[in-house]
């Protein structure tokens, strides 16, 4: 299941495919009558689809600070959202995200009330709600009515609920202002005091701390962890300190389920981080059951799945696996990642690479048993690091990767553009002519100059493409080629991506 079909209905999710696929379309197909001919449907629907989506592009808009487009303009410029922008909204407008907000900021309604306050029947709530319920179940939670909540490890509904809000909160906009800047101060404390992982997205971290904040004013005890400062060596976190800060000693077992939250989203790039070669030292020197493991991996990769060994002598890679490793190991708890499995193109499949994780697990010798009990939400976010043992290619438009997002996208998206000759990848912005971000903001803002950006989303198979065509444009159009690209596409199999539509 994709995240969006999580929240959305199937009249939400018809209008978001249609949307994806119309504007995906090249220009001369995007007209009604070809459009209803491709689909199969009637000319009517067709424009009755483009209404009712203009409609609501332009309630985004609007919020966000834009002018509303006339239904007169042409449609580059009705549809010029990109799709994943358009899907939060209507993540964050449909009744499962209401629910879930509602959840964190009235525990004390029933069902009833929910449904009142949302104009709806319950028996609406209860269809609609039933993904999430079959979801949370995965990681022994339970989806509550009478009041409305989620129940089971704190632990647990903690990080669930970090991970799911911040699929409808992405574009910048604040779920909880009643908090104030509490949420703000403490993730700006957490940063200063370096217990967050590198290159963590500042706007995710002030979410989970407004998370844990709501639920520990809401009287739901978090359990017990491991000593924090046992914790932070462990991660290689500690010789970065001084001392503990004063406020950290009054919500010790908080912070480090924070701390842990922002390790799960793998955050090394570069091989010069002083952290990441702590981190590692710190393993490898006292061969930790962790460092075994992610060893064996490593292996395993160049033996089973086929990898050149050279490719796997990186150590970004292995510090990224290492550090999801760790943090799954102390948490000992499955916890759900709604990022989608992607393999880039020119790596071993998804089915290969979860055969072989599967073979290893199954094969641990008996100090290493302990981990089988997190086998499956290990693999799950550590098949796509894994994926990113890729070779290199050549260069030519410069492209800045934004350095905010999560090494798997980070990882696949620097695969696939350094397969392309026309790519030349850099690491300033200022020097950068295409600059490619999962930062909603930079997108929807109506301030910012959009040229520059493109919004990626790696669950959406028509990024791959619509990135392309217009690195192929930036080349041949703006450097003023007249006849052919010169540009190698790589090619995207659709078993290799994950489609939305």
């Amino acid at each position: 299941m994709y995240t969006y079909q999580l929240f959305l209905g199937h009249n939400d999710q018809s209008r978001l495919e249609f949307y994806q696929q119309y504007i995906d379309l090249p220009r001369e197909y995007q007209n009604a009558e070809t459009v209803a001919k491709l689909r199969g449907v009637s000319t009517t629907s067709v424009y009755r689809m483009i209404q009712i989506i203009g409609d609501e592009l332009n309630e985004l808009r609007v919020s966000k600070g834009a002018a509303p487009v006339a239904h007169t303009e042409p449609i580059s410029r009705r549809f010029n959202i990109p799709a994943p922008c358009y899907a939060v909204y209507l993540m964050r407008q449909s009744i499962v995200g209401e629910f879930l907000c509602a959840v964190m900021q009235h525990p004390d309604w029933t069902v009833k009330e929910f449904a009142d306050a949302q104009g709806t029947s319950t028996a609406t709530v209860f269809r609609r709600t039933k993904a999430l319920s079959e979801m949370l179940k995965q990681y022994d939670l339970r989806l509550n009515y009478n009041p409305i909540s989620i129940n089971g490890n704190e632990m647990v509904v903690r990080i669930t609920l970090s991970e799911i809000l911040w699929q409808i909160c992405q574009d910048g906009v604040d779920l909880f202002p009643e908090l104030g800047d509490l949420p703000e101060q403490t993730a700006l404390r957490l940063e200063k005091a370096q217990l967050v992982m590198p290159n963590f997205n500042h706007r995710r971290l002030r979410l989970i701390c407004a998370v844990n904040i709501i639920r520990a004013n809401s009287k739901h005890p978090l359990n017990s962890l491991r000593p924090l400062d046992e914790i932070i060596t462990i991660t290689g976190f500690k010789p970065a300190l001084n001392h503990m800060p004063d406020f950290v000693s009054d919500f010790p077992n908080t912070i480090a389920l924070i701390h842990l939250e922002t390790m799960l989203c793998a955050g090394f790039h570069t091989h010069d981080d002083e952290l990441l070669s702590r981190f590692i030292g710190y393993h490898a020197r006292l061969n930790t059951a962790d460092w075994q493991l992610v060893s064996l991996i490593q292996r395993r990769m160049h033996t089973v799945a086929g990898v050149n060994a050279h490719m796997l002598d990186n150590q970004v890679l292995v510090g990224n696996i290492l550090s999801v490793t760790v943090a799954m190991k102390i948490l000992g708890v499955g916890v759900p990642v709604l990022e989608p499995v992607v393999v880039p193109v020119g790596s071993a499949s998804p089915s290969s690479l979860e055969n072989m994780l599967k073979q290893i697990f199954a094969t641990l010798p008996g100090h290493l048993q302990g981990f089988r009990k997190i086998q499956t939400p290990l693999t799950r976010r550590i098949t796509p690091l894994l994926a990113t043992a890729l070779p290199d290619a050549k260069r030519h438009v410069r492209i800045y990767i934004d350095e905010t997002m999560d090494h798997q996208e980070y990882a696949a998206i620097e695969a696939s553009l350094t397969q392309m000759p026309a790519v030349q990848l850099v690491h300033s912005e200022s020097v950068a002519r295409l600059i490619i971000t999962a930062d909603m903001t930079k997108v929807s803002d109506p301030r910012v100059d959009k040229s520059k950006y493109f919004y990626f989303s790696i669950s959406s198979y028509s990024s791959w493409l619509s990135l392309e065509h217009y690195i192929h444009y930036l080349a041949v159009h703006e450097k003023g080629i007249k006849t052919g690209s010169g540009i190698d596409y790589t090619y995207i199999d659709e078993d290799l991506a994950v489609a939305e539509d």
